[in-house]
C-alpha cells in the first residue's frame, strides 16, 4: 500500500509511518511537506491512501483536497490535524475527504480510518456523525466562520496569526490587493472592523 504523507513537521511524518507500519509493514510512503507538493506528486504517481494536515505553509490542506477532488473524485484522502473535528471535520468531508482524525487519537484511530477509507468507505467518528448531522439544517444556523470560503478561511488564518498582507500574499501566491479584498470579505462575512476583531474571533473559536 502506498501513503503520501503530507505535514510539515518530519517529527509527525515519522510517527505516522511507525503507526502505519506497525499495521502494514510492507507499506511505501512518500513524504512532503507542503499541500502544493501535495498535489504535484499525486498527479505524477497516484499513491493508495493521503494523510493531510490542515496547517502547512501556503495552499493549507482543505484547498489541498478541494483541488485533488476536482481532478480525481477516486482519490482518498484522511485529514489529520490538531484541530478537533468541531473545528474543521464537517468542512474537510464537505470538500471530499474521506475520513477526518484528530492528532491526539492517531494511535487509536488512524488504523481503523485507513482501513475503511481503503475499503471504500469513510471514516466517521461518533462526534463527527453528530456534526455533520447538525449541519444539514439550514445556512442561518452556521456559525460566521462556517460561511467563508476556502480561500477566505486561509486568508483569515494568516491574519489573524499577525502576518502582514505582502507575506500572506507571497504564501498564498496571490497578489497584495487580492489579499486586501479578501480581508474586506472577510471583515464583512465575521462582522468585524479590525485586524484585532479578528485576531479574537478566531481565539474565541480555537481557529489558531
Amino acid at each position: 500500500m502506498k501513503f503520501l504523507l503530507a505535514d510539515d513537521h518530519a517529527i509527525v511524518r515519522d510517527g505516522v509511518k511507525r503507526i502505519i507500519e506497525a499495521e502494514f509493514p510492507f507499506a511505501q510512503f512518500t513524504e512532503v511537506a507542503t499541500a502544493t507538493d501535495m498535489l504535484a506528486i499525486q498527479s505524477k504517481d497516484e499513491h493508495d491512501i493521503i494523510i493531510s494536515d490542515i496547517n502547512m505553509p501556503g495552499l493549507d490542506g482543505l484547498e489541498g483536497v478541494k483541488k485533488i477532488k476536482s481532478y480525481n473524485k477516486g482519490s482518498k484522502v484522511i485529514i489529520l490535524s490538531m484541530y478537533p473535528a468541531s473545528q474543521y471535520g464537517v468542512r474537510a468531508i464537505k470538500l471530499g475527504a474521506n475520513g477526518y482524525v484528530c492528532k491526539q487519537n492517531a494511535t487509536d484511530e488512524l488504523i481503523t480510518a485507513i482501513k475503511a477509507v481503503s475499503n471504500g468507505k469513510r471514516y466517521i467518528s461518533a462526534e463527527l456523525a453528530d456534526l455533520l448531522a447538525e449541519s444539514i439544517d439550514t445556512d442561518r444556523s452556521k456559525i460566521p466562520h462556517e460561511n467563508l470560503s476556502e480561500r477566505e478561511l486561509a486568508v483569515f488564518k494568516q491574519i489573524a496569526a499577525g502576518k502582514k498582507i505582502s507575506d500572506i500574499a507571497e504564501q498564498l501566491f496571490i497578489s497584495p490587493n487580492t489579499v486586501s479584498t479578501f480581508r474586506t470579505r472577510i471583515l464583512k462575512k465575521l462582522h468585524c472592523e479590525s485586524n484585532a476583531e479578528l485576531v479574537k474571533y478566531a481565539l474565541e473559536h480555537q481557529l489558531i
